[in-house]
């Protein structure tokens, strides 16, 4: 294990964890009744536009995400998943994280514009696909910001520590 996740085990599984609920709630439409999927398709309304034409479906079902959104997402949680394995080069990209994003956020950005200046359409894999990079690069450094959360806290004194404390 490394020393980065070591220190921040806890952090980092929670971030895993709740991302990848997440993912799993935004599954859960088609395999939902009317009722629950009503809610779900609500809760997410803040975070995706949910066009349907632009959402995959299942059993004629669309999920709760769209092609793009999910791709960001499940590439997030990749990201946060991937971090154990490399957190020395997450060090290093988390000096140039705002370049990673830039970088990551390119083909995203170039997949949206094709069709607004009218150049090409895209399709759903290319929105997928656009989405799960940027959302993996972005998964790394939530990745390493949560597994650095408790080293980032300042450490209580131990009671003995306390007491020998001068003014």
């Amino acid at each position: 294990m490394t020393d980065a996740v070591s220190h921040g085990w806890t952090g980092w599984r929670v971030a895993l964890t709740v991302i990848v609920g997440v993912v799993g709630a935004a599954l859960l439409p088609p395999v939902m009744g009317e009722a629950g999927r009503d809610v779900i398709m609500h809760a997410f309304s803040g975070v995706c536009h949910q066009l349907p034409e632009r959402s995959a479906h299942i059993g004629g079902v669309p999920l709760a995400l769209c092609d793009r959104c999910l791709g960001i997402y499940g590439g997030v949680a990749l990201g946060i998943l991937a971090f154990p394995a490399m957190s020395g080069m997450a060090d290093r990209l988390h000096r140039r994280a705002g370049m990673l994003l830039v970088v990551a956020l390119t083909p995203l950005a170039l997949d949206w514009a094709g069709p607004v200046i009218g150049t090409w359409p895209n399709v759903p894999w290319s929105r997928a696909v656009t989405g799960l990079l940027f959302g993996a690069a972005a998964g790394v450094l939530v990745g390493r910001a949560a597994a650095h959360w408790n080293r980032a806290r300042p450490a209580e004194a131990a009671p003995d520590d306390r007491a020998d404390a001068g003014p």
